[in-house]
């Protein structure tokens, strides 16, 4: 087992935490480690009987338009559920009936959980987004997005994971 001698705060804002922890591997070699530590996020996949609910994203780092499923960090005292209907009716303005399908660690180098939910029955209404939020809904035939995943033009990882563990789903979608 990797042993903790002592962990320094790098950098910290809200949405990012970043440590240098010193580390003892079992073989006895000391060695420094970077961790991040960052809040739980959800990935919403909003199905109709055959399309798919998406949203244009604008994304600042790399100043381009991603196409990707809803998904946003929980806030404090939110469970994955609450942020994924939250999220869900932020970026969309739908309500819909939510199945969790399972979560993941995004990264190696933290313990950051990422939530994944399926949501039916949806029920149209308004967005609510953040000033930050650059988006646009488009509803896309699910046999398009399996497409688009077999020829690795989606981009955006969460959704890319999303899709994929939901992929069986979605194929059933398409006959």
């Amino acid at each position: 087992m990797w042993k903790l001698i002592s962990s320094k705060l790098q950098y910290s804002s809200p949405f990012l935490h970043v440590f240098e922890d010193k580390i003892i591997l079992p073989n006895g070699e000391q060695t420094i480690f970077s961790r991040l530590d960052m809040p739980d996020f959800v990935t919403v996949l909003p199905i109709t009987s055959k399309r798919i609910v998406m949203i244009r994203n604008y994304r600042y780092p790399a100043n381009e338009w991603f196409l990707e499923l809803p998904s946003g960090i929980m806030e404090k005292g939110e469970n994955p559920e609450q942020c994924a209907k939250r999220e869900l009716k932020e970026e969309t303005g739908y309500h819909a009936k939510l199945s969790y399908v399972t979560w993941y660690h995004p990264s190696s180098r933290s313990l950051q959980k990422a939530y994944i939910f399926l949501a039916t029955s949806l029920i149209n209404g308004l967005p609510n987004r953040d000033q930050t939020e650059h988006q646009q809904i488009v509803t896309i035939p699910a046999q398009q997005i399996i497409n688009k995943m077999n020829e690795g033009t989606l981009r955006h990882a969460p959704t890319v994971v999303a899709l994929s563990l939901c992929r069986n789903y979605l194929l059933s979608k398409t006959e």
